[in-house]
C-alpha cells in the first residue's frame, strides 16, 4: 500500500496539500481553499460553484465508437460532437452521471493511424494516445463541436472530463518535428542489430522519422526510432513511450523530464487543457514521478534498468535530484489551484502510488485498480485491509479514489464480473464508497466488447441487455444521485462481519456513512457461499481532530438514540422494502444478516422515530417479525385497525376461497349448465367448517350463521358472473380475487354492523398480500387487489352513473395495458373482457349492458381514444 514509503519529509509535505473542492483539508499548516473569482475563460462557468467535485460520478466513452452506436440508436448520421443528441446527454444524466469522459477529442498523430493500418487494420484510426497536438480534432468538428456539446452537456449537469497525456506526444507530433531535443534520445543506435530503411512515416517536409525494421516483422520490440532534421541533417533516436511493464509504444516518443523546458511546457499545456475542461484525466501519471522517472530512464547505478539499454545512461540519486530538483505533480498541482481554480484533476496511477499521489503530491483523484483486481479475484481479505489501513492512516484518502470495474486498458466489466449477482455486488460497492466512480464505456448496457484505442467503429453488432439496463436505472442510478449520502470519508465506518462462531468472515464488505440527517447502511457478501452474522463494532479509523485511533458501534455512526420508545427506519434499495428496528435493540445487539451468495443489501435514508401514543411502530415491528413493508405509511395505518384486520383475517385465506371456488367448479362440471341450481345449503356447511368462529367478533349483533347467510346473500345476487368468471379465468389468483370480491361486496353491505367500520377499506391490502404469497409480483397483486376495491366501492344494485371517469381511473388504465402503436393508444382485449365481468359481478349489471359495452370496444379495435369517445357519446 505504500503507506511505508511516507518519510517525514513526505508527511511535512502533505501538509501543504491543495485540493480545489470543498471541503479542504484543515490539518495544521493546510491552505484554505481558494476563491474562485469570474474570469474571462472557459473555466468560468465552473468556477462559480465546485459543490459537485466531491459528488462526481464519470462515464467513459470512446469518441468514435459512441459517435457510430448513436448513430445506429437513433437512426440518424452523428459524424460530428455537434450531432451528437441531446436525449443522449439527457439520458446520462438521468442515469446519474454528471461528468463526461470523451477518449479521443485531441487530433491523432497521422503516422500512428499508418502504421496501424500497415499492420493489418485497414479501418483503424490512430490511437488516442498518439497525440499530434492538443487541439479538437477537425473529424470531431474541431473546437467550435465541441463547444457546442459542451454547453449543451452543461444544461444538463454534466461537465466534461478531458485526456492529458503527460508522458508522450505521437511519434510525429510538431514538438518531435520541431523540438526532439525535447526527448529522450541517443546519437547512435542503442543495438547494433537495429536497421531503418522502413517507410517514411512523418508527413513535415522539416524531418524525416522512421521505425525500426523489426517493428513491421515483429521479431523485436524496437525501443527507438530514427529522426532526420532536414534543416540541419542532424540524425537523433528517440526513445518511443515505455513504462517498462510490455512492448514500448511504437507510436509515440518519449518526453525527456529533466528537461526543465518539458516541465515548463508540459505544465502550459495542462493550463491550456483546464480551460476547456473541468475535469482532466492525466494518463500514465506514476510514470512521471521522480521515483519512476528515474527507475525508468535514468537508473541508478547497479540497478539495471526496466528499459533495454537504459542501463547505460544511469545517474545516482543525488545527480537525478539535482536534475529534476521537485516532483512535477507537486508543482502542476499548485499552478491549477492558483490558476484554474475549479479544475478536478484525475491520475491515472498504479504501482502502489496512489497514497503518494493523494496526500505527497495533492492530487484530487488516482485511480484504484486495487478496487477491480482484487474484488473480480475476490481477495477480499486483501481489499479489506487495503480500506482499513487507509482510514486508519487518514480516512479522507479514501474519498480520493477513483474505483472503477473497467478501463479502457482492461477487458469489459462484465466479461470481468459477469451479469449476475457478484457484478450486481461490487457495482452497488462501486456506487455507495467514498471517493468517484467511474463507469466504462457500454457497462450499463452490458457490452463485452473491448474498444481498441485505435478504433472508429464497434466490431460486434452488440444490443443493450434491456434486463441489465433496467436494473442499473432502477438501483444503481439512484444511488448514485445520492452521492452526496457516500462521497465523503468523515463519518465513513467499516465493519466487522462476525460470524456466529466468533470468525469474521472476510467475504463481507459492510459499511455505514452519515450525511446530515440521513445514514446509509450497506452489506455485501462477495463470494458463492452463505453467511450469516453481525455487526457490533467498526474497526479503528483515525480521528484527524483528535489523532487517534476510535472505533464505534453501528447505532452510534448511525447517530441512533439509545431510547427504547425509538425506531430506526431504512429502506433497502433493492428488494425497495423498509425495515423497522428498535433503536435500543441496535445498541445492544448491532445488525444482524443472512447473505446468500454474492448478496447485497442496501439500506438508505436511515433515520430514527419516536413511536406514536398508540405504540403503532412497536406492534409494527412486532407484526412485520424482520420482514420489509412495502408501503411505510399504509401499514403504520393498518396498525390503528390491527384487531380487526387481525380477526378478519382468515375469512379471506386461500383456504376458504379453496372451499368456494371448487364449491362452483364441481356444480358446474361435467358440461352442466351454469344457470343449474345451486346447492346454497351445501355451500353454508362448508364454509361454516372452514370459517373459524371468532370472525363473527368483527361485527355486533351478528353471528357466525348470520355471517355465512349474509356472504351467500351476496353469492346469490352476482351468482351468473360469478359462474362465468370462475369457469373462464382458473387458477388460485383468480379464484381469490373472485372470493375476496365477494367478502368486501358483503362487508361493505353490513358495514353498519362492523365494530371498525374504517377497517374494511384496507382489506384490499391483505388481498395484495395473499396474492403476493401465491407466486404474483408484487405490482401486479396491488394492481389486481386495487382494482376489486376501486369496483366494489360501487354499491350493490347499482350502476356506475359515468363509465368515462371509471375508464380514466389511473389503475383501472393499468389494468387495461394502455400500450402506444403505430401512433395510436391500444388497450388489451382480455383485460378489457375480465375487466366487464367484474363490472358485473360487483355492480348487478346485466348482460345488455356489458355487451354495449364490449361492441364500443370492438368496433373501436381497442383504440383507446375511439373507445373513450363512443362513451362521450353514450353519456
Amino acid at each position: 500500500f505504500a503507506l511505508g514509503e511516507f518519510s517525514n519529509t513526505l508527511l511535512r509535505g502533505a501538509d501543504m496539500i491543495r485540493e480545489a473542492e470543498k471541503p479542504p483539508f484543515d490539518g495544521p499548516g493546510m491552505a484554505v481553499a481558494p476563491t474562485f473569482e469570474a474570469a474571462d475563460t472557459d473555466t468560468e462557468a465552473y468556477s462559480e460553484d465546485i459543490d459537485w467535485m466531491p459528488n462526481c460520478v464519470l462515464l467513459a466513452k470512446s469518441t468514435y465508437v459512441w459517435m457510430e452506436q448513436l448513430s445506429r440508436e437513433y437512426g440518424m448520421p452523428v459524424n460530428t460532437l455537434r450531432d451528437i443528441p441531446d436525449a443522449a446527454l439527457k439520458q446520462i444524466a438521468d442515469r446519474g452521471f454528471n461528468g463526461l469522459w470523451l477518449i479521443g477529442l485531441w487530433k491523432r498523430s497521422p503516422a500512428s493511424r499508418n502504421i496501424k493500418r500497415m499492420c493489418g487494420n485497414p479501418e483503424a484510426e490512430a490511437s488516442a494516445y498518439a497525440i499530434y497536438d492538443y487541439v479538437i480534432s477537425n473529424d470531431l468538428g474541431g473546437e467550435d463541436a465541441f463547444e457546442s456539446l459542451k454547453q449543451r452537456a452543461m444544461r444538463f449537469g454534466v461537465r466534461m472530463a478531458g485526456d492529458m497525456v503527460p508522458n508522450h506526444m505521437g511519434i510525429d507530433s510538431q514538438w518531435v518535428c520541431r523540438h526532439p531535443e525535447r526527448f529522450v534520445s541517443v546519437d547512435q543506435a542503442p543495438f547494433v542489430n537495429y536497421t531503418f530503411n522502413g517507410p517514411e512515416v512523418s508527413q513535415d517536409p522539416d524531418c524525416s522519422i522512421v521505425l525500426e525494421d523489426h517493428y513491421y516483422s515483429r521479431d523485436d520490440a524496437a525501443v527507438v526510432f530514427k529522426h532526420v532534421s532536414h534543416r540541419s541533417g542532424a540524425v537523433r533516436y528517440i526513445y518511443h513511450g515505455n513504462d517498462g511493464t510490455g512492448l514500448p509504444w511504437n507510436d509515440t516518443a518519449q518526453l525527456n523530464y529533466l528537461d526543465e523546458t518539458v516541465r515548463a511546457e508540459v505544465s502550459n499545456t495542462i493550463l491550456a487543457v483546464a480551460k476547456k475542461f473541468p475535469i482532466i484525466r492525466f494518463d500514465a501519471a506514476m510514470t512521471l514521478t521522480r521515483k519512476h522517472f528515474q527507475r525508468l530512464w535514468f537508473p541508478e547505478p547497479g540497478t539495471g534498468g526496466d528499459i533495454a539499454s537504459r542501463s547505460r545512461f544511469g545517474m545516482s540519486r543525488q545527480e537525478f535530484d539535482a536534475a529534476m530538483p521537485t516532483e512535477f505533480w507537486r508543482d502542476v498541482v499548485e499552478r491549477v489551484a492558483e490558476e484554474a481554480p475549479g479544475t478536478l484533476l484525475l491520475a491515472e496511477a498504479f504501482w502502489l502510488m496512489e497514497g503518494y499521489f493523494v496526500r505527497t503530491l495533492g492530487m484530487h483523484r488516482v485511480y484504484n485498480s486495487a478496487f477491480m483486481n482484487m474484488l473480480a479475484a475476490e481477495d477480499n481479505q486483501k481489499y479489506r485491509d487495503v480500506i482499513k489501513n487507509t482510514i486508519s492512516f487518514d480516512p479522507e484518502i479514501l474519498k480520493r479514489y477513483v474505483n472503477f470495474m473497467n478501463n479502457p486498458d482492461e477487458e469489459p466489466a462484465v466479461k470481468q464480473f459477469g451479469k449476475g449477482d457478484k457484478y450486481f455486488g461490487v457495482c452497488v460497492m462501486m456506487s455507495t464508497l467514498p471517493g468517484l466512480p467511474m463507469f466504462g464505456h457500454g457497462q450499463f448496457e452490458g457490452f463485452e466488447e473491448k474498444y481498441g484505442m485505435e478504433y472508429r467503429r464497434s466490431y460486434w453488432n452488440e444490443t443493450p441487455d434491456q434486463g441489465l439496463v433496467a436494473w442499473h436505472e432502477q438501483i444503481i442510478s439512484p444511488l448514485l444521485k445520492k452521492r452526496g449520502l457516500f462521497a465523503g470519508a468523515e463519518h465513513f465506518r467499516l465493519y466487522d462481519f462476525v460470524t456466529h462462531d466468533h470468525a469474521v468472515d472476510e467475504n463481507v464488505f459492510a459499511y455505514t456513512n452519515v450525511n446530515q440527517n440521513e445514514g446509509a447502511l450497506i452489506v455485501y457478501n462477495n463470494a458463492y457461499s452463505q453467511t450469516s452474522g453481525v455487526l457490533r463494532m467498526s474497526v479503528p479509523w483515525k480521528d484527524r481532530q483528535e489523532e487517534n485511533l476510535r472505533r464505534e458501534t453501528p447505532a452510534q455512526a448511525l447517530r441512533l438514540a439509545n431510547d427504547p420508545d425509538c425506531y430506526a427506519l431504512m429502506f433497502d434499495v433493492i428488494c425497495r422494502k423498509w425495515f423497522i428496528k428498535n433503536c435500543r435493540d441496535i445498541h445492544n445487539n448491532g445488525f444482524s444478516f443472512d447473505l446468500n451468495g454474492y448478496q447485497a443489501r442496501v439500506f438508505v435514508n436511515i433515520h430514527c422515530v419516536r413511536d406514536t401514543p398508540d405504540k403503532r411502530y412497536r406492534f409494527l415491528e412486532e407484526h412485520l417479525r424482520g420482514e420489509g413493508s412495502a408501503d411505510l405509511s399504509e401499514d403504520l395505518a393498518d396498525c390503528a385497525h390491527r384487531q380487526f384486520l387481525n380477526t378478519i383475517k382468515p375469512l379471506l385465506s386461500p383456504k376458504v376461497a379453496d372451499v368456494f371456488g371448487n364449491f362452483f367448479l364441481k356444480n358446474t362440471a361435467d358440461g352442466e349448465d351454469a344457470e343449474s341450481p345451486i346447492d346454497f345449503d351445501a355451500l353454508r356447511h362448508s364454509l361454516a367448517k372452514t370459517i373459524p368462529d371468532n370472525v363473527a367478533d368483527c361485527f355486533t349483533y351478528m353471528t357466525s350463521d348470520r355471517l355465512i347467510d349474509a356472504i351467500l346473500d351476496t353469492v346469490e345476487i352476482s351468482l351468473l358472473p360469478l359462474l362465468e368468471y370462475l369457469q373462464t379465468y382458473t387458477g388460485r389468483d383468480r379464484l381469490m380475487l373472485a372470493w375476496h370480491a365477494v367478502v368486501m361486496l358483503t362487508l361493505k353491505h353490513y358495514r353498519h354492523h362492523l365494530a371498525d367500520s374504517d377497517g374494511v377499506y384496507r382489506l384490499h391490502r391483505l388481498l395484495r398480500n395473499e396474492l403476493m404469497q401465491n407466486t404474483i409480483d408484487p405490482e401486479t397483486a396491488a394492481t389486481i387487489a386495487g382494482v376489486v376495491d376501486k369496483l366494489t366501492d360501487i354499491p350493490l344494485q347499482k350502476i356506475a352513473p359515468d363509465m368515462l371517469s371509471l375508464f380514466n381511473e389511473p389503475l383501472i388504465k393499468t389494468w387495461l395495458q394502455i400500450h402506444s402503436w403505430r401512433d395510436a393508444l391500444y388497450f388489451n382485449r382480455e383485460a378489457f373482457h375480465e375487466l366487464l365481468l367484474w363490472r358485473r359481478i360487483v355492480s348487478v349489471v346485466d348482460c345488455e349492458q356489458s355487451a354495449v359495452l364490449a361492441s364500443a370496444a370492438e368496433h373501436s379495435e381497442y383504440r383507446y381514444k375511439d373507445f373513450l369517445d363512443a362513451l362521450t357519446r353514450e353519456t
